[in-house]
């Protein structure tokens, strides 16, 4: 059954990124790369939930953005990547991101 629901996901992602849209740029503001919550404060207030415990508000552009900032791993400037790599070259990691609007890489 689980096989089932993994491989009906990659089809719908599948028929997402081949609709019309597929190749549309989905503008984001700037992220958030200062500031914030510190390390240890994240630490510390970290706890778990149950699965339906988490909202259902969607999230705003805003927070979209510096998440996919971190995401990326090139989040350092000039000191390099902070995801995994091979040999030297640009990460192999893809994130997408599906939403109201469609789904995106």
């Amino acid at each position: 059954m689980k096989n089932l629901i993994k491989y009906c996901l990659m089809a719908a992602f599948m028929f997402a990124a081949f609709s019309s849209n597929a190749f549309a740029d989905m503008k984001l503001p700037a992220p958030q790369t200062s500031g914030g919550m510190g390390l240890f404060d994240a630490l510390d207030r970290r706890s778990s939930v149950a699965g339906g415990d988490f909202s259902t508000a969607p999230i705003t552009n805003e927070e979209l953005s510096t998440v996919l900032w971190a995401a990326t791993g090139l989040n350092r400037g000039g000191k390099g990547w902070t995801v995994p790599m091979a040999k030297g070259q640009e990460p192999y990691c893809n994130v997408y991101v599906a939403g109201e609007n469609g789904v995106f890489l």
